[in-house]
Formats: structure tokens, C-alpha cells, sequence
């Protein structure tokens, strides 16, 4: 076997194993992993899970009377990189008007800043503490321009901010997402057993009185209120929808999809600023990055073997075929629910490729060729 023959079936080899790691799991219809709970009522997320209201919620008067929710909620072990979404607001916008999620024991609460205000697209306030692992509690959060924003734990109060999910103009809401944001990333792991929605601020009593009845009789048996948005008790025992108890709200039921499929996969996407810095980004970059420089390398070679172009060109074929390749890859993820296309996965499978092209080029140098040692043309 002649050495350039090698060097086609390295390529061919390694092209089949980044396809392999890229496309893996290679599913265009995975099981969404939401799950009635046998014990009682309520639902098992399992990191990859999704369910939506099939109508939007509106506060049309939100500035104004406020927002309150409660959550019944058994967290499980942090996901998705150490932030789960339990519930958000889908109103379109590539960042959630809100969305409520899971860092650790963190109980999470980010919010959509106006556009004009700063470069950060969302503020956020959590409370420390308030998620124990397989303890069941129940979160109230309530907010309206008078107090700000506050976090309730089974009735006590857990951390406030002045600032209040509704902004100004009064208008805010959307559809509910819960177990993953819409492009299906920010996967949760836990137990939700309730929900309501409310488009009033309720006090501090009134909170303390809805934790003690839970606990007493159960998420259902709290009294149905006249500002009363959204209610799911989750107790209907059907596999494929959540019937909601509020008479006047647009939300409708709540879908539970048999496959998981992101209501808005990314396309090419480029993470947040925030994500940069995380080790799980750092760590999945670099295996971009050192996945790539073989390709590069063998390229080079085996065009260099043939002796008929010259080092730039070399470099610049092994360049167009990382990139092609990694660009296929990206785009076929589109397609799998599983998978996530992004833009600095695309940039660092190209610079790897360059890497492993100028080590390439490097090792001609040194190493003689039919007993001379060859010239480089850069």
C-alpha cells in the first residue's frame, strides 16, 4: 500500500468519525422525555423535555395590578451546564420577556430589559438556597411596579428586587413554555405538580395561606381567584395534554409532544457572552478546536505527496474542506432536536483545520523527501 493511498483512507477514516461525533445522536424524532408521575399528580421532566400552553398568556393590565405565579416543583440535579429552564414566556423574541429556571439550588428569575436599556438584553434576581434536590416546594413569584419583584419558598420570603417583571407600558405576556426554552436548549430535570397564574400582586399573607393549604390538601385545592390567568393541577392522567382550570384564560391546555422537537431551533447560533466564560463552553470548544487538526494535517500531506501544487494551495484546499465539512455538519444539526448548530463550532473546526494544515507544512521541513529535503514555497 503506497503512502498516499494511506494518507486517503486516514482522511476518509476521519471524516467518518467527525460526522460520527457531529451528528450523534443522529435522531430527527427523539422521545420527549416528559412523563406523568405515578406517585400523584404532577410531571417528570428529564432534561430533554418540552411542553407548551397551545394559547398565550396576556397582562394586558400587568403594570398596574401585577403578576403573581406559583410553582409546586420537585428539582432534580442541575442540567444543561447548570441552568434548567422550568418556565418561560414566548412571545417571539429571540430573549424571553421571562423565564424562570434552575442554577444549582438557585431558584432563577430573568427578565427582558427594554431595548434601550444597556448592553445586556435581560436583568436577572435569584435566591439562593431555595431548590433542595427531591424536596418538594412551592415557589411564588410576585411583582408589580410598587413593590418590585419578590421570591417566596413554601410562604417565606426568599429575596426581592425593585425592579418588576412588567414593564411600564402594561403589555406583557406570551405562550408557556416549560422544561427547555423554545430552541429547546436550557434542559430541567425535577417534578412540576402546579401551576398558577395570576394578574395581581398578592401579598405576603395571602402567599403564606396558599403554601400552608398546599401542603395541607394539595396544589388543586387552592380557591380559583377572579384575576386567575392559568391553573394546572396536572392531575387528569392523560399522557398527551394538561387541562387548564381557569374559565377565562387564552392559554388553553398545555401539549405534552410524544417526540421532543424546540419550537425555534438556532441556526448558526453564537452564544451568549455569559456562555463564553462557562467551563462546559470552554470544554466543547476545545474538542472543536483538536477535533479538526488531524484533518487538516493529513490533507496537507497527501496533497504534498502528490507534488504537483503548492504550499498556500495546499492549505487553502484543506481550509475549504474543513469548512465545507463542519458547515454540513452545522446545518444537518438544524435538523436534530438533539444536537445545537452554532457559529463558533463552525469557527473553530476551521481554525483547527488551519492549525493542523501549517503543522503539516512544518513537518516537510524537516523531514527529507527521496533523499532531499523539500523546499517550502510560503
Amino acid at each position: 500500500m503506497t503512502r498516499s493511498l494511506q494518507l486517503q483512507i486516514g482522511i476518509l477514516a476521519l471524516v467518518f468519525i467527525l460526522l460520527y461525533l457531529g451528528l450523534t445522536p443522529f435522531s430527527f424524532y427523539p422521545q420527549n422525555r416528559v412523563n406523568r408521575i405515578a406517585s400523584g399528580p404532577g410531571l417528570a421532566f428529564e432534561g430533554r423535555g418540552l411542553i407548551y400552553s397551545e394559547g398565550p398568556v396576556i397582562w394586558d393590565e400587568a403594570a398596574r395590578h401585577g403578576l403573581s405565579i406559583h410553582l409546586l416543583l420537585e428539582p432534580g440535579l442541575d442540567s444543561a451546564g447548570g441552568f434548567g429552564a422550568l418556565l418561560s414566556i414566548d412571545d417571539g423574541e429571540s430573549q424571553p420577556p421571562l423565564v424562570i429556571a434552575q442554577w444549582k439550588d438557585w431558584l432563577i428569575v430573568r427578565v427582558r430589559k427594554p431595548k434601550d436599556e444597556g448592553r445586556r438584553s435581560y436583568w436577572e434576581i435569584g435566591a439562593e438556597g431555595a431548590l433542595i434536590t427531591s424536596e418538594p416546594s412551592l415557589v411564588s413569584i410576585v411583582s408589580n411596579l410598587k413593590l418590585g419583584t419578590q421570591i417566596f419558598v413554601d410562604g417565606e420570603l426568599g429575596h426581592q428586587s425593585v425592579r418588576p417583571i412588567a414593564q411600564v407600558d402594561g403589555h406583557f405576556g406570551g405562550r408557556l413554555i416549560f422544561g427547555s426554552l423554545r430552541d429547546g436548549s436550557g434542559g430541567w430535570t425535577g417534578m412540576l405538580r402546579g401551576l398558577s397564574i395570576y394578574g395581581e400582586a398578592l401579598d405576603a399573607v395571602e402567599v403564606a395561606a396558599d403554601a400552608a393549604r398546599v401542603t395541607a390538601e394539595g396544589f388543586a385545592a387552592l380557591d380559583q381567584r377572579p384575576s386567575e390567568l392559568a391553573f394546572y393541577a396536572f392531575d387528569e392522567g392523560n399522557r398527551n395534554f394538561a387541562v387548564n382550570r381557569s374559565k377565562s384564560s387564552q392559554a388553553g391546555q398545555l401539549v405534552i409532544p410524544e417526540v421532543f422537537a424546540p419550537l425555534a431551533p438556532r441556526i448558526l447560533d453564537f452564544p451568549a457572552q455569559r456562555a463564553l466564560r462557562a467551563g462546559w463552553f470552554i470544554r466543547d470548544g476545545l474538542k472543536n478546536l483538536l477535533g479538526f487538526i488531524p484533518l487538516g494535517f493529513l490533507v496537507v500531506l497527501l496533497l504534498i505527496e502528490r507534488d504537483q501544487i503548492g504550499d498556500r494551495t495546499a492549505v487553502g484546499l484543506a481550509l475549504l474542506l474543513g469548512g465545507c465539512l463542519s458547515l454540513g455538519i452545522e446545518l444537518v444539526q438544524i435538523l436534530l432536536p438533539m444536537r445545537n448548530s452554532s457559529f463558533v463550532d463552525l469557527i473553530l473546526n476551521v481554525f483547527g483545520t488551519g492549525l493542523g494544515a501549517v503543522a503539516a507544512l512544518w513537518l516537510t521541513r524537516l523531514v527529507p523527501r527521496s533523499g532531499a529535503r523539500r523546499q517550502p514555497t510560503l
